[in-house]
């Protein structure tokens, strides 16, 4: 009675999915390297090592909640319900699509499958609004509901780049399926510039390599958070947001979308989330710099992102030089 995603990280194999009775009759799909699908909920699943060597893969699912409501093992493992209006045994219910749609809040790119054959090489389309030249895929899993919130997505930063600062509640889980950056996290009670204010040594630095897992809020309460590919090849993560029990503080619950909009593309100065990149401490891309340098590359970030809060540093400069000379 949960439900539950996995990444195949490494190996090759099968996966069987029936429903109770239909054992002789299962559904059977192929995975590899990069493969990412579900499980249909309170169906039975057999996982198939068709290989020699092991087979590793990433499972998540909402379990522990579902567990904590009923506090009943055989009431989760053994009710007999079939949830036919998520998987109703459809013929082409594991097909892969590659039809691209609008989510409906923000106008993002998304997809309608139940698999993803490889989400680590798969052409993401451009999406711009985290960072730019950023590409991003929103998967809709069959039962859930088509909006900003379903399924968490896929999306890759280009090689010295990054993205603004945001924040919101923890349960977001990043892994980094290919490259190599890091990421910066702290309460946002420590405002959205924490060096500068004297707070730095309370930022908590995590990095991601290939097959790593980061937690965007790493603490209970809002976390301010950014992401930085600092590798040689662009760095692709995969969101794992927690399923319907998760809404990440509520932003989810607001249906009209509001709040998931304020999240992304309105900066704090504005009511929204997000730090744009004028407004962000100097300090982080100082640090950029230093850790492209370490490894022979350079900033790739436009130098016009910046210029905003330059000139409003500019004009306040001018100001007091002017006021003192009055005095």
């Amino acid at each position: 009675l949960y439900d539950e995603f996995f990444l195949v990280i490494e190996g090759r194999g099968t996966t069987e999915v029936w429903r109770t009775g239909d054992e002789h009759h299962p559904q059977v799909f192929e995975w590899q390297p990069g493969t990412l699908f579900m499980a249909p909920l309170n169906a039975h699943h057999r996982l198939v090592n068709a290989t020699n060597s092991p087979a590793l893969l990433l499972a998540s699912n909402n379990a522990p909640p579902i567990m904590n409501i009923f506090q009943s093992r055989r009431f989760i493992f053994e009710h007999p319900y079939q949830f036919t209006e998520r998987y109703g045994l459809e013929q082409d219910f594991f097909r892969a699509r590659s039809e691209i749609e609008a989510e409906p809040v923000r106008g993002r790119a998304a997809i309608r499958s139940n698999l993803f054959p490889d989400v680590v090489n798969a052409q993401l389309p451009l999406d711009n609004q985290r960072a730019p030249g950023y590409r991003r895929i929103q998967p809709y899993f069959d039962g859930y509901m088509a909006d900003a919130s379903t399924g968490g997505f896929l999306a890759e930063y280009p090689i010295g780049r990054y993205s603004k600062g945001h924040y919101h509640l923890s349960g977001a889980v990043l892994v980094c399926l290919s490259g190599q950056g890091y990421t910066f996290n702290w309460p946002v009670e420590l405002g959205p510039r924490p060096w500068e204010s004297g707070h730095g040594d309370q930022v908590k630095i995590q990095e991601y390599t290939a097959g790593g897992l980061v937690a965007a809020a790493p603490g209970g309460g809002n976390w301010f958070h950014q992401h930085f590919s600092a590798g040689a090849e662009p760095m692709r993560i995969l969101n794992y947001w927690g399923g319907p029990t998760s809404n990440w503080g509520g932003i989810f619950e607001d249906k009209g979308g509001e709040e998931v909009k304020a999240g992304n593309l309105f900066g704090i100065s504005e009511g929204g989330r997000t730090i744009m990149y004028p407004e962000e401490d100097p300090f982080i891309r100082q640090e950029f710099a230093r850790r492209l340098a370490a490894v022979g590359r350079k900033s790739a970030m436009p130098e016009s992102l910046f210029q905003q809060r330059q000139a409003d540093d500019s004009a306040a400069h001018d100001v007091e030089h002017q006021h003192a000379h009055t005095h």
